[in-house]
Formats: C-alpha cells, structure tokens, sequence
C-alpha cells in the first residue's frame, strides 16, 4: 500500500500549494510593478498565523525596495516623483470574500481599493485634498487608478482620523481586525467603516513594512490584539524626516540624535542616537529635493552594488520646509469692525499649533477697507513646518457683532506631498483662499522651499543703555532670496538664468511699536521675537535687519542696536555677530539646522 502513502503526500503538497499566496492570474495594469496575496483564511478552516504573515511583509518590503541598494544598511524606496508613478498591489482573502489594495511603491501610501472577483472592477480611490487658485477656485488632480471613484476621505492621517472617528492609538491591530477590515471593503460599505479599515490595513501593512518594531507588536499580538504603542506612533509621522536625516548625514553611528530631531523637528520616543533609530526602521523614503549636493543622487555605489551615501565629499543640503509669510483677511465694510478668532497650523496629527488666537473678548479694532495683516505669533512653534509629509492650516476669523458676527474664513488649507503629487507647486510664493460667509474671506500667503535651511535666531542683550533691565522696543527683519526656481534659457546669462533670479523675501520678526508692547530684559537675557525661525534657500544667506531701542520715559529713546549681519546657512553649526548702537549693543545669535 505504498501507492497510498505517496497519494497522501502529494495531495498534501497540493492543498499547501492551493492555500499559500500565489498570484491571481489577472493581468497588472502597466503602472503596477508586481501583485502580492495574501489568504487570511485558508483551507480546512484554518487562518494565517503571526509567523505567516511576517514572512508575508518581509518578502514585500525586498520585492518593493530598490535592487542591490543599502544605505546605513537599509534598503530604500525607489525615487519619489510627481510623474511616471509606480504602483504594487496586495490581495487580501477571506472566506466572505476578497480586496484588491494599491500601493504606492515610492512611499507606501495606500490609495485606493476594489473589491476583487466577480465582475466588479470598480475602484475606489482616496480623495485629495482640493488646491484653490487664485480666484479661490479648488482644483483637484485626476485619480491616478483610471475610471477610480473618490471615497470621502484622503490618505493622511488627518482626513482617516477625521473619518473614521479615532486616531491610531485607538486603533487595534491584529488577524481578527484584519478580517473585519477586509469584510468591511469588500461588502461595500461607506463612510466611517470604510475609513477605520483603510487605518488598520495602513497600519498593518504601509507602516509595519517601514518599521521593525510595529511589525513585531502586531505578530506578538496577532490574536490577542493590540494597538499601536505611543512611540510607534511618533515614529511613523517622523519617518519621512527621519529618512531624510539618515540619507544626509553618512556618520549615522558616530552623531547623536538631539540636534538632528531638532534640525527635523521630529518627536521620536526612546531614541537617543541615529544609529539606534535605525534599528527601528526597515525601509527609507527616497525624497528627490536635491540630496548630497544638490545632484537628486544618493551617491556612488560599491563594489558590492551596495548603494551608500558618500563617505567623502558629501555636500549636507536642506530638505522640503514650508513657511507662512502673511495672512490677510478682506472684508468689505464702509466702518470698523471687531476681529476675533484663531489660526492653526501643523504638520503632524499630534502637532498643532496656534499662531494667533484671540477670544472674543479681547476682540480689537480693525480699520475698514481689505487686506489687514493679522500679526502672527510664532513664538509656540518651536521649528518650521515639515513638507515632508501632510501640513494643515486651519483659520477661524470672525468679526463681533451683536446680535451676531460674521464668519471672515473658516476652513483649512492642506499641503500634501504624496496626494497631491503634480499639483503642489515648489519654490514659489503661493496665495490660497479661505472663504468664510459672503461678506468675507482670508488669502494665506506661504511658500514650500525644495531645499530649504532653518535659522534659529536669538538676541542677546549686552548693554541696554547701561540700564538692567532694558525697556526693548524696535523693529527685527529678515530678508534672503528667493529659492531660484525653474531655468528660463537666457543667452545675456549664460543659460543660467531662473524664474526667481532677483526676487527677495523680507520677513518681520519683531514689529516697530514703540508704547506696547515693550519687553524687559536684563543683561545676558533674550529679546523675544514674534517669530524665532527663518526658512530660506539652503544655498542663499540670512540678512537680519535690526533696529532696537530703550524706552525712556523721561529722556529720549536710545538706540541699543542698529545694522545689518549677514549669515550663511553651515549644516548643524552656529554663529554670532554683534550689532551696536548708540548706548548699547545687541548679540545675535543663529543655528542652522
């Protein structure tokens, strides 16, 4: 009865075949690069296993990162660009059916899905958030799935959480919410389920290829569940600057971490040195902003075919950084009127900050006719705003009135560096709407720098006409060029001519008002500024324009620090110059990060 036994072995080597993930023999789209599958249920009534499925995104993340390419011993993620995109897809299976994910293969943003079988073809792509022209017209790119219908929401964090009615950190993870998320696409449904199953499958799939730790909490906890734990978290919104930092700075095990997190502005847990942030990360985005010397390469590779950031010559460069020069509102009435309100901004779901914020009752006096400046307050945002990932900028003005104020601007202005790949404008001032009801609006006037350095300014008093402390008043500005933007062919320049050749950006970081408000400070202390950062071309210099006063009562005001320094951005270093007056001088400080 031998035949029996070797009938037996074969008919289990075909039912192992028939449950592991094979392709689905469909033909890919042109864009797509490859197909994953993935049976949470398989035959005899048995489900994938925390060891199956970790072998499962291991094999993903080798098939999706480049070839031969390592750098600090990572692998990477094929160039990022705004055309030409490439995609993978994943087909997840459960006995009531199956869903078809596309990824984006450049930084593993989950865009969209259909559900698979039968003759359904319909898919389902993440809603981008809508750009406003100059007339406040929202313009909103074409699906990249073809024939693709919007679902309600966006692909960031913000727009899922917003949704789905939780944030991550209530956001189980797990074989069985895996089951219920692939039930929840693929029956249909709308809405708020939709929603939590595209945070867990982002969860489980985008973000614990990228991290070794998030896929260890899911495998250690496949049937038990959990949810993500609070340092996971921040590492997933610092993975595109940690990415980065690491492709810039090739002595990634000598460097500590502290001026780096501050140079990104990142908030990472329990990590003290790049090399231990590394021992977190499985794979690295690939921003094309110009790194190691401007020349969008990573460098030069081994023998090996190793691809390594340079270990000589390396050339530190700036990264993607938006900055807010001036938010205007416009509001057409023949009389004065009352404004209160706040703004926010941030670039993370766990950083928002107000740069203005005034309660009703401190509501102030606005002249008629359009276009005030509303005087932002920088002073709670520690750092520039990462265009590395997803930033918001959110504004509720209005006007008091009784019986009732009217609403000037009321709504948010998304900048998205994946969803909105083609659309998002670099290096160049942009003015965006921000409508309220009919009698009103606001204009945000901001620019995203390809290449950009951050100054930490600080000033120090010295001498404050021999008085401690000194009663400061007076005017602080910054003013640099403009990143160079495009080339514009030139034969009088050589062809070396850009759009942006000749244009500057001055910036008010301490507001000339003489009466209020006034600052003490004593010898040795810092005048405070409205706004404590510059974001500039990393190839341009820093001119600070100071003009500073002692309030006296009594006799006249005497200049404490009048003149201009210039400084150059230099990568994780600082500076000083001294600026005088007639009775007192003035250090100023810069750190570039």
């Amino acid at each position: 009865m031998r035949w029996v036994a070797y009938l037996a072995l074969w008919v289990g080597v075909i039912a192992g075949l028939v449950a592991a993930q094979g392709p689905t023999n469909r033909p890919l789209d042109a864009n797509v690069d490859f197909e994953m599958v993935f049976d949470i249920d398989r035959d005899n009534g048995q489900v994938a296993t925390g060891v199956q499925f970790r072998n499962f995104m291991v094999d993903l993340r080798h098939r999706a990162a480049e070839p031969d390419c390592l750098v600090g011993q990572l692998p990477i993620l094929p160039r990022q660009q705004d055309d030409n995109i490439r995609f993978f897809d994943i087909v997840l299976r459960v006995t009531e059916g199956a869903v078809r994910l596309r990824f984006r293969r450049d930084n593993f943003y989950l865009i969209g899905h259909r559900i698979e079988g039968g003759n359904n073809a319909q898919w389902f792509e993440c809603k981008p958030d809508p750009k406003k022209d100059k007339k406040g017209k929202p313009v909103i790119r074409a699906p990249w799935i073809t024939g693709a219908q919007w679902l309600d929401f966006g692909e960031n964090y913000q727009s899922l959480q917003h949704y789905a009615g939780h944030g991550r950190k209530d956001t189980v993870l797990g074989l069985h919410p895996m089951k219920k998320s692939v039930r929840d696409l693929a029956q249909s449904t709308k809405g708020q389920p939709q929603a939590r199953a595209y945070l867990v499958l982002i969860q489980m799939l985008s973000e614990a290829a990228r991290f070794t730790d998030l896929l260890a909490h899911i495998v250690d906890h496949w049937e038990s569940e959990a949810a993500p734990e609070a340092g996971m978290i921040d590492r997933q919104n610092a993975w595109g600057p940690a990415s980065e930092l690491i492709l810039q700075d090739p002595n990634v095990a000598r460097n500590r971490l502290s001026a780096p997190l501050e140079q990104g502005g990142i908030r990472i847990t329990g990590v003290t040195t790049l090399a231990s942030l590394i021992q977190f990360m499985a794979l690295l985005l690939q921003v094309d902003r110009g790194l190691n010397g401007g020349n969008g390469k990573l460098g030069r590779r081994s023998k090996a075919g190793q691809c390594k950031a340079p270990e000589a010559g390396w050339v530190p460069n700036g990264r993607p950084l938006l900055d807010i020069l001036s938010v205007k509102t416009w509001y057409n009435l023949p009389r004065k009127y009352e404004l209160y309100g706040k703004i926010w901004v941030g670039d993370s779901p766990d950083m928002m900050t107000k740069i203005y914020s005034l309660p009703v009752s401190e509501s102030h006096a606005i002249a008629a006719g359009p276009g005030y400046e509303i005087p932002l307050n920088f002073n709670g945002v520690s750092r520039a705003l990462s265009a590395s990932n997803h930033i918001s900028i959110g504004l509720e003005l209005q006007t008091y009135d009784i019986p009732f104020g009217d609403k000037i601007s009321t709504g948010t202005i998304e900048w998205d560096a994946f969803g909105n790949a083609g659309v998002n404008a670099y290096d160049s001032i942009q003015t965006e709407r921000v409508d309220g009801d009919t009698t009103g609006y606001a204009e945000v006037e901001y620019i995203v720098m390809s290449n950009a350095a951050q100054a930490h300014i600080q000033l120090v008093m010295i001498n404050g006409d021999d008085e401690d402390p000194a009663q400061v008043f007076g005017t602080v500005k910054a003013e640099y060029p403009m990143p160079r933007g495009a080339p514009r062919p030139s034969k009088a320049q050589g062809g070396d001519a850009h759009e942006n050749d000749g244009k500057t950006i001055t910036v008010t970081l301490l507001p000339g008002v003489e009466i209020s408000p006034q600052q003490d400070v004593p010898k040795g202390g810092k005048i405070v500024l409205r706004k404590p950062f510059v974001v500039l071309p990393w190839d341009q210099e820093l001119t600070l324009d100071l003009d500073l006063w002692d309030h006296n009562n009594l006799l006249s005001n005497k200049s404490i620090g009048k003149g201009k320094v210039i400084f150059a951005p230099e990568f994780e270093k600082s500076s000083k110059q001294i600026v005088k007056g007639e009775k007192g001088q003035i250090e100023v400080r810069v750190t570039w990060t």
